[in-house]
């Protein structure tokens, strides 16, 4: 089947940066952890002991709803999310390149009053100097029509393998590794993502055109993969062509056998003309049929299919 692959692009990030901000303005509250017996409250014993303060995560919501979570730790910020997606409204289309989704990220809350990043912190952001802790990567297939793209993952999910990795099934795809706490693969059509989640009341037109053409292939790659395959830091990712060779590695790692034969099947709609069909591949028609029932099958799928059924004998 044909399809145009895209550039791999990023899609969720988790990262600490180191940047200036308003506490009280990215928290929600903050957590007491104490080791005070709730008894010792009503002795009016306020002696805390072995106490801990931190802060509380809080989500902040772009106007489509899209989300992403923000921790403060001293001069550190941790965040969660799909940067792309909350800064641009959608995640059809990407970024190639971590470092500027991060540093449009910072941009974007220095404007809202929420950071103040020195000149140092933003040559530092730059030049990736800050830790990354998870990291999904996004290779879309976009096929000529909505049906193929559906046909080519119904072939994933019932003859796709992945080395070392178990599929597990789903409504809208499939997973291989999904229980992973390395790294995992997956592969979904976009269109129906969207259309799941309401989202396509609330995009362009043209950018859910797109995501009915796509197959999403997509790598979660967390902590401990990270520092076994040196990605663990920003400055890691600055190589984008090294960075596309060595996931596209990966992602051609699926092991999916010629679905020609199946395709041939699939495209025979009637249910009767397809279980003939696959007899007549490897079987002696005249042990399953009549005379009269191979003759009319053979006009059948001269003028409906264009098959000679001789030919599949031969």
């Amino acid at each position: 089947m044909k399809y145009i692959k895209n550039a791999l692009e990023i899609d969720w990030i988790s990262f600490d940066i180191c940047v200036n901000h308003d506490v009280s303005k990215i928290s929600n509250g903050c957590i007491i952890d104490t080791n005070l017996n709730i008894d010792d409250l009503s002795n009016g014993d306020f002696n805390l002991g072995n106490t801990t303060i931190r802060n509380k995560s809080k989500i902040f919501y772009s106007k489509e709803g899209d989300t992403i979570k923000l921790t403060s730790k001293k001069n550190i910020v941790n965040v969660q999310g799909n940067i792309f997606k909350w800064l641009h409204g959608q995640n059809v289309t990407g970024e190639t390149n971590l470092l500027k989704i991060i540093f449009n990220f910072v941009e974007k809350f220095e404007n809202l009053g929420l950071f103040y990043p020195t000149q140092d912190q933003i040559l530092k952001i730059r030049k990736g100097d800050f830790r990354v802790y998870r990291v999904d990567i996004k290779g879309d297939l976009i096929f000529a029509d909505k049906e193929e793209s559906l046909r080519y993952l119904d072939h994933i999910i019932k003859l796709g393998r992945y080395p070392n990795k178990k599929k597990e099934k789903y409504k809208n795809g499939c997973y291989f590794g999904m229980t992973s706490k390395r790294w995992n693969i997956r592969y979904y059509h976009k269109g129906t993502e969207l259309r799941d989640k309401n989202k396509r009341f609330y995009m362009d037109k043209e950018l859910f055109a797109l995501a009915e053409l796509m197959v999403r292939s997509e790598i979660r790659v967390l902590n401990p993969q990270l520092k076994d395959w040196n990605l663990s830091y920003g400055y890691h990712w600055e190589n984008l062509e090294k960075i596309d060779l060595f996931f596209s590695e990966k992602f051609n790692k699926l092991k999916l056998p010629d679905v020609m034969e199946r395709e041939k099947l699939l495209n025979i709609s009637n249910k009767s003309d397809r279980k003939f069909y696959a007899i007549a591949r490897k079987n002696n028609l005249n042990d399953f049929y009549s005379r009269a029932t191979i003759s009319s099958k053979r006009a059948i799928f001269l003028s409906k299919y264009g098959i000679d059924i001789d030919d599949l004998r031969n």
